[in-house]
């Protein structure tokens, strides 16, 4: 009896001191909480084109980590915001913003809006202090152009911070030094591999980390928004004269020129098939002379025909379809994209040939059912007529589109890079004689296809060509050996698939170079899910380093191209570094 008293005695005391130091704890917290001040932040209403409403979470997230002060200042989040103003439109008035603090209990409330005018781009922000009794803080600003948005949103966090909460920017650095770049897009596409090791979760310590939560947002990376058409074919250069490289891309019924604005792209100027079109490929070179860059457009035009035979139908005219394809040129005062040539019987190109650049070539169609005439040209247009000159010399193997050009083996001759018509990789020297030949894997594989000879419908005895993926040269760590990068699909099961049935989940791009032997790998890129469609070389963002530039189409049915989803994304090169492979090549 006397022992339960005195445990009895304990618990007591116990539980006294528990409830005391639970209070003192909730006090202190509680003390913390209610020194905050607490702001709420509205997404900006964006005046501008519907294809960069993206850039509304973007501020909306730069403002939330550069106000966010720890002991100061808290941010609420956003779903408490948007809990009681559905859209941007409603808080854009001081007495709409007290309303909303009353509701939320916030003591300061922070809406703008963002308006594209042409080129330049105006920020309107206003901060109202609803627990005292301030006028209204207006902060404007002014962008020359919608590349420089994301400094002026830096702008703006830094004045508020400084006339608002009287915050230092040495202080709100040194908050913010642990923060990745803040400008980034929702979506993700890219998740890093598996990292070996073990490490522990910072949710639950039972839960083991398989990917690091800073490697799901990697510098060097970028991608595009998500189009909702398939982009079959990019290329990229300064087609409006600007000193700015853009991006062009083409989807079987338009041709757009986009340039990229922040961490997405802007579209600047577009082009529609008309209804009986279907582009297929475009290129970008100079072929009128006047120094700009022209948009060399592939085009199919279906051919209307009086009687169209029926199923049982063996065959079907070779005259159904034409190559009719067109030359674009970007008007700088309209700034829309004009007609400088159309209807060419030819599919054209620009392959870049060593000591050349980018020389234009045509292809006729084929005249007994080849798809292609053996003969390619080099054209050129003067005043807006399509001319000819003698044909180049090529390999056998080459069309106009499958091949690339560069002294791979180090010898002062020219080699050949060709993509066969069953996806193979293949090496050959100006005479055709093969040098090397990949095996299993499948390289420039794409379901973009031309249709060719017809033999018999009923049992799918059709000729598809289907189109591939641009071979790049480059010499990235300018050790004076030319590098062949070019698209590989790891799936080897549409090789066994009928044709017009064929589709591939994902790719990568991979990067070769000649060891006296044969082509070795230098590197590759990370598997995408998706159809890679085009690879290109550039610098879209203007900072200097060369960018890989590739589209994606990531589409559930990748057999119905209009009907999917694309996007584009690219990886910073950092040129002039050793490399492994590099490394190794040297004696």
């Amino acid at each position: 009896m006397v022992l339960y008293a005195r445990l009895g005695k304990c618990c007591v005391v116990a539980s006294l001191v528990a409830s005391v130091l639970w209070g003192v704890h909730v006090g202190s917290v509680t003390a913390q909480e209610s020194s905050d001040k607490t702001v709420a932040v509205v997404p900006f209403q964006m005046n501008t084109p519907k294809d960069l409403f993206y850039l509304q979470d973007g501020i909306w997230d730069m403002l939330r980590s550069r106000l966010s002060w720890p002991g100061k200042v808290r941010v609420l989040d956003k779903a408490t915001v948007q809990a009681v103003a559905k859209t941007p439109a409603d808080v854009q008035t001081p007495d709409a913003a007290r309303a909303l603090a009353h509701q939320i209990k916030a003591d300061y409330v922070l809406y703008g809006s963002v308006t594209a005018l042409g080129e330049s781009v105006s920020l309107d922000a206003t901060v109202v202090p609803t627990a005292t009794q301030e006028p209204p803080k207006h902060f404007p600003y002014q962008s020359p152009s919608l590349s420089q948005l994301i400094p002026t949103v830096n702008r703006l966090a830094e004045d508020v911070n400084r006339q608002i909460f009287n915050r230092t920017a040495h202080a709100a650095a040194t908050a913010s030094t642990a923060e990745s770049p803040s400008t980034r897009h929702p979506e993700l596409l890219f998740l890093e591999s598996t990292m070996p090791g073990q490490a522990v979760s910072y949710l639950n310590p039972n839960f083991i980390e398989v990917t690091p939560e800073g490697s799901l947002r990697q510098p060097g990376l970028w991608r595009s928004q998500t189009f909702s058409e398939a982009v079959l074919s990019i290329d990229v250069g300064d087609v409006d004269g600007d000193g700015r490289e853009e991006l062009v891309a083409l989807t079987a019924s338009r041709v757009t020129v986009y340039r990229r604005v922040a961490q997405g792209l802007q579209n600047v100027a577009e082009y529609r098939a008309g209804k009986l079109d279907s582009f297929k490929w475009l290129a970008l070179a100079d072929v009128d002379g006047d120094g700009r860059l022209d948009i060399l457009v592939t085009n199919i035009y279906q051919r209307n025909r009086g009687h169209h035979p029926g199923f049982e139908s063996i065959n079907v005219s070779d005259t159904e379809w034409e190559p009719a394809s067109l030359v674009l040129k970007f008007d700088a005062k309209t700034k829309n994209l004009t007609v400088a040539a159309q209807r060419l019987p030819y599919f054209i190109n620009a392959v870049s040939f060593p000591s050349r650049g980018r020389v234009a070539l045509a292809q006729a169609r084929g005249r007994y059912g080849d798809l292609f005439e053996p003969e390619i040209f080099e054209w050129r247009l003067h005043d807006g007529k399509f001319t000819t000159t003698a044909p180049v010399p090529l390999p056998p193997r080459c069309n106009l589109i499958n091949f690339a050009v560069g002294d791979f083996t180090g010898d002062g001759a020219v080699e050949y890079a060709v993509i066969t018509a069953d996806h193979r990789l293949l090496l050959v020297d100006a005479a055709g004689n093969r040098l090397w030949r990949s095996r299993q894997q499948q390289f420039g594989a794409t379901t973009n296809y031309l249709l060719g000879k017809v033999e018999d419908l009923r049992y799918n005895d059709v000729e598809y060509y289907y189109i591939p993926s641009p071979v790049l040269v480059m010499d990235l760590n300018k050790d004076g050996i030319q590098e062949i990068v070019v698209n590989r699909s790891p799936d080897t099961t549409s090789r066994f698939l009928p044709q017009g049935l064929k589709y591939y989940e994902a790719g990568e791009v991979v990067s070769f170079s000649w060891d006296q032997l044969g082509l070795v790998e230098n590197w590759k890129t990370r598997q995408v899910d998706g159809m890679v469609t085009s690879i290109r070389l550039g610098d879209l963002n203007g900072d200097g380093t060369p960018e890989l530039i590739a589209s994606l189409v990531a589409g559930k049915d990748l057999l119905k191209l209009w009907k999917t989803r694309s996007t584009i994304f690219s990886y910073d090169l950092r040129v002039g570094r050793k490399g492994k492979a590099e490394t190794a090549r040297k004696p």
